[in-house]
């Protein structure tokens, strides 16, 4: 499951990416000359944000699961607050 969250990640940030290459120039042959910069910078904002979002969130997810399945060398999982001695 990691591995499939992983792999998926790249692709779908070049794929923004690329998204937005294209609306820049699409934008640039649609649009008149005074606004046609402005479509990018906001495509940014609006996709690029959420992306990013999401993949901070998966990474923390991820970590999280790995980090309550690993166990300390005494039998303790890490990642929680309490200390059984």
């Amino acid at each position: 499951m990691r591995a499939l969250a992983c792999s998926a990640l790249p692709s779908f940030s070049c794929f923004c990416f690329f998204f937005i290459i294209f609306l820049f120039f699409f934008s640039a042959l649609v649009l008149p000359p005074p606004y046609f910069y402005l479509y990018p910078f906001l495509l940014i904002l609006l996709v690029g944000t959420p992306a990013r979002a999401a993949r901070i969130y998966i990474s923390d997810r991820l970590a999280f699961r790995s980090r309550k399945t690993n166990t300390h060398a005494h039998g303790r999982e890490l990642g929680w607050a309490c200390d059984v001695t």
